[in-house]
């Protein structure tokens, strides 16, 4: 440990960012002089010539057992939800509701399956043209903290490197930031590690520059336990709770703002509102109708 310590704070002094490969050799021949177990690090990347690792079996994506439909570029939605995530040993109970919501929003669109994992909702795209369409449909569900059309990855460096080269072409920007998370903490490579690793990938392979304040792009990844997502925006929603966990309201709606901005704030708050509105027709005309459906 002393001496990865030490090849770190040299290459510090010399100005150069230490490189997470060296930093991970150097660990692994620490292991092997003190007589230590040798770490496995065979989900870091494969063999030299890009061969998958041959560590112990383990879940899809990991120790070499990766398979071509996560390393393709799949596109998804990846939601991340508000206020849910403050719920305890009800939070199933939210977050199946925000499912059932997500998929009565989408239900005539090509959507796929929809998977509920730690901290989010991931909905796969039948047609990658329709993500658009998705996109502004889920962005518009209560709950919906933000959205991302994200691509699929294993949880290997050379794979990460792929998917992002392979999402980032295309695409103009003359600054740039990664911005890596870790779910799965047991991923050899820490936050820091990654963000340095593939932000010297997109140097090499594009023509930027990195802004760590401003970028004009903010490419995003989060690793989890057997998959990596990758994306570059977040699609703000409405945030709050879903409509359905809070029980009905009737709401009184008029042709003025006061009432629907009051039913709006009702239904972010997870209630299930029925409107109401009294009109005087035939005596007067029905533009008040009218406003009220707009």
């Amino acid at each position: 440990g002393a001496l990865a310590g030490m090849e770190v704070a040299r290459t510090a002094l010399e100005g150069s960012v230490p490189d997470p490969e060296a930093v991970m050799d150097a660990n692994l021949s620490v292991g092997h002089r003190s007589g230590a177990s040798t770490p496995d690090i065979s989900c870091r990347r494969g063999a030299r010539g890009g061969q998958p690792g041959t560590g112990p079996a383990g879940p899809v994506g990991l120790h070499g057992a990766e398979t071509e439909a996560l390393r393709s570029l799949m596109t998804l939605l990846v939601v991340h939800y508000h206020e849910i995530a403050l719920k305890a040993r009800n939070r199933p109970l939210f977050v199946n509701r925000l499912v059932h919501n997500l998929k009565r929003a989408t239900a005539d669109l090509p959507v796929g399956r929809i998977r509920k994992l730690t901290g989010r909702v991931v909905l796969e795209l039948a047609d990658e043209r329709s993500a658009g369409l998705v996109t502004d449909r889920v962005r518009q569900v209560f709950g919906v903290a933000n959205c991302s059309v994200a691509y699929r990855s294993a949880l290997s460096l050379d794979a990460l490197q792929e998917t992002a080269e392979r999402a980032l072409t295309g695409r103009s920007f003359e600054t740039f930031r990664v911005t890596a998370r870790r779910a799965f903490k047991a991923f050899p490579l820490t936050s820091q590690q990654l963000n340095e690793a593939l932000g010297t990938f997109v140097l090499r392979r594009f023509p930027t520059r990195v802004d760590l304040k401003n970028p004009a792009l903010n490419f995003f990844v989060e690793i989890l336990t057997t998959e990596a997502f990758l994306y570059v925006e977040k699609v703000p929603g409405p945030g709050g709770l879903p409509v359905g966990v809070a029980g009905r309201v009737i709401a009184l709606i008029s042709g003025g703002i006061d009432s629907p901005v009051a039913a709006y704030r009702m239904m972010r708050r997870g209630c299930l509102v029925s409107f109401v509105h009294f009109h005087g027709a035939p005596f007067l005309d029905r533009r008040t109708q009218e406003k009220v459906r707009e």
